[in-house]
């Protein structure tokens, strides 16, 4: 988890059950509308939430970079979220495919995992190094 995110993770909890749980639509949305609050305060936004949130800090990411064909699964997307919070290691060329990859909604193609399971590397080398 970000630095910024663990400082303001209590607070976070509690925004996100209130968010989540309640069945009154007016605390619902303030609920939302403290939590977006809360990220722009920090410099975050709702992507920054969720890579977060989806991926693991044991997670090396490489097991999810499988090669088969489908649609974008469970382990493509933890996969994404792992490799966003630390997009700040690549180049602006595979940044900016991350940061497609983070709204990406249909099946990804054979190569676009390729180049996921690619850039899995950098990152793991730029980690290393």
């Amino acid at each position: 988890m970000s630095p910024d995110l663990k400082a303001i993770a209590p607070k976070l909890t509690k925004l996100l059950l209130l968010l989540l749980s309640s069945d009154q639509d007016n605390e619902a949305l303030t609920a939302r509308r403290k939590l977006t609050w809360l990220l722009r305060e920090k410099g975050l936004d709702s992507h920054d939430l969720v890579a977060t949130l989806l991926a693991s800090e044991s997670d090396t990411g490489v097991q999810h970079a499988d090669r088969h064909a489908g649609r974008m699964r469970n382990s493509d997307t933890s996969t994404v979220g792992w490799c966003h919070q630390r997009r700040h290691l690549l180049k602006a060329r595979d940044q900016k495919f991350i940061e497609d990859l983070m709204t990406w909604r249909r099946p990804i193609s054979d190569d676009q995992r390729q180049w996921l399971h690619d850039i899995v590397g950098k990152i793991e080398r730029a980690e290393a190094a």
